[in-house]
């Protein structure tokens, strides 16, 4: 039995210092800060013929308010929803729909009464649907898919 515990400990002390012996490089990075804040970190490697990017904010459905979840993600589906140009058969029609949305949430916000909270957000989705009218669906996503982008996806974990 001794014997059994004593190569039980040497393999662990072998395969911890073996695992200590690894040719770990750290990536080399640039680091950027816009005029608007935004930081970028760019790291090129030319091992792939590929570019990946990544948008990360520091907001998500865990810093959504008590009592208004899902404000995040709905912020992440308009993101996706494109821009005045993109994404949209009229944007000076679709403008006042989404710009009320925004006002519904601020409001929604700083409202605790159950009820009230409730229209509003009945008013939110329907000031939603309305915008919809002008949504073109996934432009965004077609538009990265043809010029040769994959993976594209959000969260807000």
């Amino acid at each position: 039995m001794k014997n059994n515990t004593l190569l039980l400990i040497l393999g662990f002390l072998y395969l911890s210092t073996s695992a200590q012996q690894t040719d770990y490089k750290p990536i080399d990075v640039e680091v950027y800060q816009l005029k608007n804040g935004l930081t970028v970190i760019l790291n090129e490697d030319h091992n792939l013929p590929q570019v990946f990017g990544s948008i990360m904010v520091r907001a998500g459905g865990k810093d959504d308010p008590k009592g208004a979840t899902g404000m995040a993600h709905y912020q992440e589906h308009m993101l996706f929803k494109g821009t005045e140009d993109l994404g949209t058969t009229n944007w000076e029609a679709e403008k006042p729909h989404i710009d009320s949305i925004f006002r519904l949430y601020d409001k929604l916000g700083n409202e605790s009464d159950p009820d009230i909270r409730k229209n509003i957000q009945t008013e939110i989705n329907e000031e939603s649907l309305k915008a919809n009218e002008f949504a073109i669906p996934n432009e965004l996503f077609n538009l990265i898919k043809s010029i040769g982008g994959t993976g594209l996806n959000a969260g807000t974990g």
